[in-house]
């Protein structure tokens, strides 16, 4: 069973709140615009980092590959179109998040 949390991005201080800091104000922040919130998908990245639907990832499939953004869609967390859960074991690492580095995506989030 994976861990339930959450994480946001403070629009006005332009930083990441962590889950510890957020689950007090959780039911409060949901709905506001200014903290757009991202779920943990249950997955470390190469160096032991939490991965949250949002962040950036650097990955290398035979297939496909490069620097893309986690999402959520269809009720999955997906990278460029792959479904990932807890069976996933390509190496990922985290590089940003869409809100701090959107440049690293350059506009196309996946």
């Amino acid at each position: 069973m994976r861990t339930l949390k959450f994480r946001t991005w403070s629009k006005q201080a332009q930083c990441i709140i962590p889950w510890e800091e957020l689950k007090p104000k959780f039911v409060k922040l949901l709905d506001n615009p200014e903290y757009p919130y991202m779920q943990f998908t249950g997955l470390l990245d190469k160096s032991g980092v939490e991965i949250y639907e949002g962040d950036i990832v650097k990955w290398q499939h035979s297939l496909k590959g490069g620097i893309v953004a986690i999402i959520f869609k269809d009720g999955c967390f997906c990278v460029a179109g792959f479904y990932i859960d807890a069976s996933w074991n390509k190496p990922l690492e985290v590089i940003g998040n869409i809100y701090k580095n959107p440049e690293l995506i350059k506009g196309e989030i996946r």
